[in-house]
């Protein structure tokens, strides 16, 4: 079998990591071979990487404004590459192949109408949310017929929202990538400070603008935490300039750094009001650190019970509340941690996650 793995359209976010910890296992798949078309950000984290001799590794950009200017270098590709599937690891890709085309889904605003996400936008940029919204779901249907999510809910969510078959709609698990697996796990270290880390991309619904009052409120509880967020230097200096002393700041890293990271940090801090599925909360629990969240559905159905602390994402008083109760209380800090190890076992690891993805891709081309 042939696959074209269409990585051109990622350049931020969750979708990067996840596109890396799969093309890292295509070496393993050898019965078959794979083009992969890498935007910058990946092809800048992979290109000194040997990947096996069954993948090539193509630097390649392709977005909405190739689209609009009715590019041809995919099709291009595909012509010469002759693929017996296509394969966009997460969309809307914005090219449509000849050939079967598998399509990851992560666009919760697409199918959650009801987050109150929305509500936290302005009425300008509500509108731009819509008309953005309005093109991915054109795109999303046009250019694919198959579709691979994280969730069972996500899957019911895309039948009743975009229409998407369900015979035509497998699941397959997000979860941590290699560079977790192989990483050092140290035990917490209790310290005076304690640090939350946030590694996630300054989307509007990840809602990390909620730490502005956050800080606030741990200040007049004379709580000592500090967290580090992942974001562009422009949007930190934008929200947090009064509050660069509790408030910190890495700038976007690689996938390679991440463990380092939770490693060096006492918890995860993720505030978000909209999801398909984060790798961070698997990412935290094979990590050995405990998760604070928003109290959601996706939240919940991603973590389990029992392992995460969750709170009212624009509520600043309560997630107060649960960081006082994490801080305080080294006994719950402790059986977070235990239950975090259980539960992450539940999912499947990259490995697992890519003969998934291969079993489907080997049903839509009709080959083993």
């Amino acid at each position: 079998m042939k696959v074209i793995v269409n990585a051109s359209n990622l350049t931020v976010g969750g979708g990067v990591q996840v596109a890396i910890s799969y093309i890292l296992t295509l070496g393993e798949f050898r019965n078959h071979d794979f083009l992969v078309l890498a935007s910058d950000k990946i092809y800048n984290q992979l290109s000194s990487t040997k990947l096996g001799n069954n993948v090539e590794l193509k630097n390649v950009n392709f977005g909405l404004k190739d689209a609009i200017k009715k590019s041809s270098k995919l099709s291009s590709i595909e012509t010469q590459f002759k693929p017996n599937v296509v394969f966009s690891v997460f969309g809307p890709s914005y090219w449509t192949p000849k050939a079967k085309h598998l399509m990851g889904f992560a666009l919760p605003w697409l199918i959650n109408p009801e987050s109150k996400a929305f509500s936290l936008l302005s009425s300008k940029a509500r509108l731009k949310k819509k008309l953005q919204n309005d093109l991915k779901k054109y795109f999303t249907k046009k250019n694919a017929q198959y579709y691979v999510v994280e969730t069972e809910d996500v899957k019911q969510r895309m039948n009743r929202f975009l229409g998407a078959k369900l015979e035509n709609t497998w699941v397959a698990d997000n979860t941590y990538n290699q560079f977790f697996a192989e990483a050092e796990k140290p035990d917490h270290i209790k310290s005076d400070i304690f640090k939350f880390i946030t590694i996630s991309a300054n989307y509007p619904h990840k809602n990390l603008a909620v730490l502005k009052e956050v800080v606030k409120e741990l200040k007049a509880r004379d709580i000592k935490a500090t967290f580090t967020l992942t974001i562009p230097d422009a949007d930190y200096h934008s929200l947090f300039s009064e509050h660069k002393n509790v408030v910190k700041n890495l700038g976007p890293i690689a996938a390679a750094d991440c463990p380092k990271q939770y490693a060096s940090h006492d918890a995860l801090f993720l505030p978000t009001l909209l999801e398909c599925f984060t790798a961070s909360y698997p990412e935290a629990m094979v990590m050995k650190r405990p998760i604070l969240t928003s109290d959601l559905g996706f939240s919940r159905a991603i973590c389990g019970d029992n392992n995460a602390l969750f709170f009212d994402p624009l509520n600043a008083k309560d997630i107060c509340d649960k960081i006082e109760q994490v801080v305080n209380d080294e006994e719950l800090y402790n059986k977070l941690v235990e239950n975090g190890e259980k539960r992450v076992t539940q999912f499947q690891n990259q490995m697992e996650r890519a003969q998934t993805y291969t079993k489907i891709l080997e049903e839509l081309a009709g080959s083993k």
